[in-house]
Formats: C-alpha cells, sequence, structure tokens
C-alpha cells in the first residue's frame, strides 16, 4: 500500500523539480542574454563618447593652429612694416 502511495507523490516531486529546474535555467540564459546586451550597449556608447573627443580634440588643435599661424604672420608683417 505504501509503495502504491508514494509512486506517484515522487513521480510528481520529480516532474515538479524538472520544471523548476528548466525555468531556472531558461531565466539564467535571459539573464546572460540582456547582460551580453548591455555590454554591446555599453562598448557603443564608449565608442561614440571616444569619438565625439576626439573630433572635439581635432577641432581644438586646429583652431590653436589656425590662431597660432595668425599669430605669426602678424609678427611677419609688424618686421616687414618695420622695415620698409
Amino acid at each position: 500500500m505504501r509503495a502504491l502511495m508514494e509512486g506517484p507523490v515522487v513521480k510528481r516531486q520529480a516532474i515538479s523539480t524538472l520544471r523548476s529546474m528548466q525555468t531556472l535555467g531558461h531565466v539564467q540564459s535571459q539573464i546572460r542574454s540582456r547582460r551580453v546586451r548591455m555590454l554591446e550597449e555599453t562598448q557603443a556608447l564608449q565608442k561614440q563618447l571616444l569619438q565625439k573627443h576626439t573630433k572635439e580634440l581635432e577641432i581644438q588643435v586646429s583652431e590653436g593652429l589656425t590662431s597660432l599661424i595668425y599669430f605669426r604672420i602678424n609678427i611677419l608683417l609688424t618686421q616687414i612694416f618695420l622695415c620698409i
């Protein structure tokens, strides 16, 4: 009698445990996917920020060089006018 009662109970417990393990595996897989996606998004944002910063630096360098060129031209013009 005991074997008849325990058989279905054990089977139900085993089925319940397997379903829980499947659900846990599915949730872990979703978490991994989200982490990978977040990492990729973070890397993409960092790349965009780096490109923006690089462009800003290039503009600053260009403006600095332009200012330096105008400064040197003014010095040369001053020297020319002083010689005349």
